[in-house]
């Protein structure tokens, strides 16, 4: 099954969204910042507003607090219908792009619990086609957007896996203010996994990602 998802919202994180110490950390998605486009990189996202100024991302290797010393969760992706199903089951303080993804993707089913394809895609309406642990195609220059010119560079994606819930989310989740862990905690930790809260992966190469890009998947039946 092919799926040609959009992509509706660039972000990135700023610094930490679990600050402290555990085990008394909360998560704080104020730290949050909505782009104008996202530059993907090996070392991770940076973010871009529309006046240019350059925000990077938490996730980036070269950020002061990294949170991706191994280099293998630079990128995220996420869609609408997984945050619909989160909404359904914690409630509407469950806003889209809470969960702290790079790359929003409208989509009403969902990605959770699904096998992910070997290919995947970004491009210039832009087609992106990728292999989800190897190629997904972006533009590298701002020139393949000027009017008359087309082309498109390929972006490497690679070590895609599920991204893991984490106690502070899952209080979050549950509205829950002390720092307890029980078996309501346990069972949202299991309800959160298998990509109900998204997946994440690292870029070979570069490319700059804007809402409208189009990112393709090959679903297995």
């Amino acid at each position: 099954m092919r799926l040609e998802l959009p992509v509706i919202r660039v972000q990135v994180q700023l610094d930490h969204m679990k600050p402290g110490l555990p085990p008394r950390r909360r998560y704080e998605p104020g730290i949050l910042r909505q782009v104008a486009s996202l530059r993907l990189t090996p070392d991770g996202a940076v973010g871009l507003d529309a006046d240019g100024t350059e925000r990077i991302d938490v996730h980036n290797v070269k950020h002061s607090h990294t949170r991706n010393s191994k280099g293998r969760n630079g990128i995220s992706i996420m869609t609408t219908g997984d945050y619909a199903a989160l909404r359904a089951v914690y409630g509407p303080h469950i806003t889209d792009g809470i969960a702290g993804e790079s790359l929003l993707l409208d989509y009403a089913e969902g990605l959770a619990r699904r096998a992910m394809p070997d290919e995947l895609t970004i491009a210039e309406n832009r087609v992106i086609h990728s292999d989800l642990n190897r190629v997904i195609h972006g533009d590298t220059d701002s020139a393949t957007h000027s009017p008359g010119k087309t082309g498109r560079a390929e972006l490497v994606l690679t070590g895609v896996h599920v991204a893991k819930p984490c106690v502070e989310f899952t209080r979050f989740c549950l509205r829950r203010a002390d720092f307890d862990v029980d078996d309501a905690i346990r069972q949202g930790l299991a309800n959160l996994d298998n990509g109900a809260r998204g997946y994440k992966m690292s870029a070979a190469t570069c490319a700059v990602i804007r809402p409208g890009d189009i990112v393709v998947f090959e679903l297995p039946d």
